[in-house]
């Protein structure tokens, strides 16, 4: 198996989720030959419960229970085996993930897995996208010991920017949307009342509206927040 440096591995997950979400033949048994050179468990998750379909061999080796077993429990077996805190966030946030219905982004968490009832929870990361043809999420996990802290900082950036502000972005209108972007792309309240053909009046108030559904002014987050929901680049 290859040896990946800390910020390999973090690339590596990234693309890889990407590369396996959007095989022309995606089906269980690539997963099962990728498994054979991958350090992740590869695992398919029903969108609507969030059960367990397929977990690769990798994933497997480390529990007690055939596939066959795993799918018959159904979100039993996700109670046995994730810690309650970790499923308490999790849960919320593939759901919001899984309603977005973006099969263009991977989001990033952490949670904490025991491998039998007698055995400690392990801490593990998980890169997970959305694929709408299985109807289901496409996970990668491996341990955490697998990186170092700063890294996996540098992971859980984007999934906390979805976590908080998901809910304010969905709530703008089309109009916030487009002076969201201008705003991020530097534009003034001039600038963009005569790209936007609007007063002055108007994109003050856009601008307003945008602060209060985000909760922020900064124009640092507000751009992170343009650059996260594809709004620019």
């Amino acid at each position: 198996m290859k040896k990946y440096s800390e910020a390999e591995l973090i690339q590596h997950c990234f693309e890889q989720v990407f590369n396996l979400n959007f095989q022309s033949t995606l089906n269980t048994e690539f997963f099962d030959s990728y498994a054979d050179y991958s350090p992740f468990w590869i695992h398919l998750n029903c969108i609507t419960d969030l059960s367990l379909k397929y977990f690769n061999k990798t994933a497997l080796r480390n529990f007690d229970e055939s596939m066959d077993e795993i799918k018959e429990e159904g979100v039993r077996f996700l109670q046995k085996i994730i810690h309650p805190e970790s499923a308490q966030y999790i849960i919320p946030l593939k759901k919001a993930f899984i309603k977005t219905g973006n099969e263009h982004r991977v989001i990033a968490f952490e949670q904490r897995i025991k491998y039998s009832k007698t055995s400690d929870y392990r801490n593990h990361l998980c890169f997970s996208t959305l694929n709408k043809k299985l109807r289901s999420t496409l996970t990668l996990t491996l341990p955490v010991n697998y990186l170092e802290a700063f890294v996996q900082k540098r992971i859980f950036n984007e999934s906390e920017i979805f976590n908080k502000y998901y809910e304010g972005f969905n709530s703008l209108t089309e109009r916030e949307k487009e002076v969201l972007k201008l705003i991020s792309d530097g534009k003034s309240n001039i600038d963009i009342s005569r790209k936007l053909y609007i007063s002055s009046l108007t994109v003050k108030t856009h601008r307003q509206n945008i602060i209060k559904k985000l909760q922020t002014n900064n124009i640092t987050d507000l751009t992170k927040i343009a650059v996260y929901f594809n709004l620019i680049n």
